[in-house]
C-alpha cells in the first residue's frame, strides 16, 4: 500500500491513497517519442482488454459513464467522434469544425446528413438520401387518434404555411404541378373536387 486507504479494498494488490487534496494518484510518464503503451489492462493470456497510448488515446473493450459525459478533442476535427463497425465502417460522426452530424455517412455536408447525398446540397439543414430503391427516405407515423399535424411548414413567426393534417389532407398557400397530375378520392363524392373563393364558395365542382 502507498499510504493508508481511508476505506479498505482488501482485494487490491496494489493499494495508493493520495493522502492529500492537492497529491495526485499516480503518473506515468513517457520517454522521448514514447511508442508503447503507458497503461494496459490484459487478460490472464497477455491479451489486451484496453490501454492508455504513448499520446494518451484511449483503448477499451466497453466504456460505461456513470454520469454526464464530454467528448472534447483539443482542437476541432472533421472525425471528431465516431461510431464505427467491426469493420471500420463509420455509422455516426460528428463534425466538430462545422458542428454537422452524420448518419451513416463519415463526413456529413448538412447539419444532419443522414447517408451521403448523390448530389449535395449544402443549405440543407437536415439532408437524407434513401441509398437504395427500396428504402424510403423519411417516415411519420400517427398515434392512435392523432390530432396534431404531421408535417408543418412555418414562416418566421410560427405562423403554418403548409401542412399534412393527421388524416393525411394537405393544405398549401399555393401549388404547382410539374407534370401529370391526378386526383382520385377512395369512393366518389358530390364534391370529389372543387375550387373555391376565399369565402369558400364553390366556382368549379366535379360530382364524381
Amino acid at each position: 500500500s502507498v499510504n493508508a486507504l481511508t476505506t479498505a479494498v482488501a482485494t487490491a494488490q496494489l493499494a495508493i491513497s493520495t493522502g492529500a487534496l492537492a497529491n495526485k494518484g499516480i503518473i506515468i510518464q513517457a520517454v522521448a517519442s514514447q511508442t508503447a503503451d503507458l497503461l494496459e489492462t490484459q487478460t490472464s493470456l497477455g491479451a489486451t482488454t484496453s490501454s492508455l497510448t504513448a499520446n494518451g488515446g484511449l483503448t477499451a473493450s466497453a466504456i460505461t459513464v456513470n454520469g454526464a459525459g464530454t467528448f472534447k478533442n483539443a482542437a476541432n476535427s472533421t472525425s471528431a467522434f465516431q461510431i464505427q463497425q467491426a469493420n471500420a465502417t463509420v455509422i455516426f460522426a460528428v463534425d466538430s469544425t462545422t458542428g454537422s452530424i452524420g448518419v451513416g455517412t463519415s463526413a456529413p455536408a448538412n447539419k444532419l446528413s443522414v447517408n451521403a447525398l448523390t448530389t449535395a446540397d449544402n443549405t440543407a439543414q437536415l439532408a437524407i438520401a434513401t441509398s437504395a430503391l427500396g428504402n424510403k427516405g423519411l417516415t411519420i407515423q400517427a398515434v392512435a387518434s392523432q390530432t396534431a399535424n404531421l408535417v408543418e411548414t412555418q414562416d418566421s413567426t410560427g405562423a403554418v404555411l403548409a401542412k399534412i393534417d393527421a388524416t393525411g389532407a394537405v393544405t398549401a398557400t399555393s401549388a404547382t404541378v410539374n407534370g401529370a397530375g391526378l386526383f382520385k378520392n377512395a369512393v366518389d363524392s358530390a364534391t370529389a373536387f372543387q375550387i373555391q373563393n376565399s369565402s369558400s364558395t364553390p366556382i368549379f365542382s366535379v360530382d364524381t
